[in-house]
């Protein structure tokens, strides 16, 4: 079963899901607006649900097509009176990446996500009539952003992570993007195309407009998904809870920690605590708070919607206030050892939840065996550990399956989040963030003498360890004199 996707529930024969035929998400909206965010996170979480989908960035095609050493011009991007040069490259980029998109669906692809700026209704009307033709259904989903914070933020990642900027310096790649942003302003036309089955997506998910609704039940979770989908801030961190010293325990006892597990526990936190304060996840939107971007926001009333209209979760749309995100937050089980673990974080005035979603694996009938022993006895699952369901327990399968209400919290989160819990949850959630396969799930290793960290860099995340200063493997470490945790709240 090594083609089943790690969250995936069932199959079919035609490998489409969900009572769902062959779909096309097409991305709208303007640089700057978190489209290819939208389009990779959307990406990995179908993926995850077992659904054959693919993103297909139409920047790339360009960027594949000419040289590496080629500049791209700002009139590449003008469509008012565009050269024979330009629209003849505009074209052929085009067309390579739409015999991209058909052959995926031939190969039995199911989603498709199309990811560019599509700005006019021409070039709307195009992609629809062309999916109709396929017998594909289109929805378009549209980024508006209001919130001037989160538009710097975003629009002070392009110098960082596109790689047609490696060469220039930060000051040159931004003064080239503004420029082009500035062209793409004055020919855009907002969606408004009543005849087409649309979202608007507003500020990251603060507000939500649905045209040519209701929708089916797979879109209806890719709605859901993208109203709970955020950029990513901060840094995810995952660490194993501290011993309790008893030997030999059963893998389903619940012992308070020892004493070197609760040095481990706050040698755990000042670790921690000390790699957070030394940077500022927040450092490109401070800034940016020396230039305005107010002019470059989707504040023009063509482009918002009317507050007429069909909308989900509507707060006034006035220009809110930088928001302010906890510097960190800790999620653990609901297990007496991972919960003792987070003592010295509640101490220090870090917010914590437990969450009975966290709890480890339920091995069931082995869970009667210790960590040694468990190996020993149960060599059936070594053939299959992912789906290999334990005697009155669970698989690998079960926990992440019972852990997409926390997947979608995931998405949510804005600052740095640290979660302690077992290994098994751990690999689950690192699986689902780093695109980990069903084979690889099982063998991912977060031994406890180390903090694993997931950061993003734009849509892109990179994994880092952080060494615990004297943990042993177990989660225990000496006790020495310490010194007090200072809260960095």
């Amino acid at each position: 079963m090594n083609d089943v996707a790690p969250g995936q529930v069932y199959k079919t024969v035609s490998g489409h899901l969900y009572h769902a035929g062959k779909i096309c998400l097409v991305m709208v909206g303007l640089p700057g607006r978190g489209k290819t965010n939208h389009a990779v996170a959307l990406t990995r979480y179908l993926r995850w649900l077992g659904i054959r989908a693919q993103a297909f960035h139409l920047a790339n095609y360009r960027r594949a097509i000419l040289s590496p050493d080629e500049e791209v011009s700002v009139d590449y991007f003008k469509r008012a009176n565009p050269s024979q040069d330009h629209s003849a490259l505009r074209q052929k980029v085009l067309d390579a990446c739409l015999d991209d998109i058909w052959a995926f669906y031939r190969d039995g692809g199911q989603v498709v996500i199309y990811d560019a700026s599509n700005p006019r209704q021409e070039d709307r009307a195009r992609i629809s009539g062309l999916c109709k033709e396929h017998g594909v259904e289109a929805l378009f989903i549209e980024s508006l952003v209001t919130n001037e914070a989160l538009l710097a933020r975003n629009i002070n990642e392009v110098p960082l992570t596109s790689p047609e900027y490696s060469r220039m310096s930060r000051n040159e790649a931004m003064r080239h993007f503004l420029r082009i942003l500035d062209v793409r302003i004055s020919e855009y036309e907002p969606l408004t195309e009543k005849e087409l089955l649309y979202i608007k997506i507003i500020n990251d998910g603060e507000r939500c407009v649905v045209n040519n609704g209701p929708l089916g039940y797979l879109l209806n979770r890719v709605l859901l998904f993208l109203l709970n989908s955020r950029r990513q801030q901060g840094s995810f961190f995952f660490a194993r809870a501290g011993t309790t010293g008893v030997p030999n325990e059963p893998l389903r006892s619940d012992n308070d920690l020892s004493e070197e597990g609760k040095e481990y526990a706050r040698t755990l936190a000042r670790t921690l605590m000390n790699y957070t304060s030394s940077r500022h996840f927040d450092q490109l939107a401070r800034e940016v708070g020396k230039t305005s971007f107010a002019r470059y926001t989707d504040t023009r009333s063509s482009l918002m919607p009317s507050r007429s209209g069909s909308g989900l979760s509507t707060p006034a749309l006035s220009q809110p206030e930088t928001p302010t995100y906890a510097p960190l937050i800790v999620w653990t089980s609901t297990r007496s050892k991972t919960i003792q673990t987070s003592k010295p974080f509640v101490d220090a005035g870090i917010p914590t939840s437990h969450d009975p979603l966290l709890n480890q694996l339920n091995a069931g009938e082995a869970g009667k065996y210790s960590r040694a022993e468990f190996k020993e006895k149960t060599l059936e699952a070594q053939k299959d550990p992912y789906h290999h369901r334990y005697a009155s327990g669970e698989s690998y399968q079960d926990v992440a399956i019972r852990l997409e209400p926390v997947i979608m919290e995931l998405e949510r989160v804005q600052g740095d989040l640290l979660i302690i819990a077992h290994e098994s949850v751990l690999r689950v959630l690192f699986g689902y963030l780093m695109n980990s396969s069903t084979e690889d799930i099982p063998s991912l290793q977060f031994p406890a003498s180390e903090i694993v960290e997931i950061v993003a860099h734009g849509h892109r995340k990179s994994c880092n360890r952080i060494p615990i200063p004297g943990a042993s493997a177990d989660g225990g470490v000496k006790i020495t004199p310490h010194q007090p945790i200072k809260s960095i709240v």
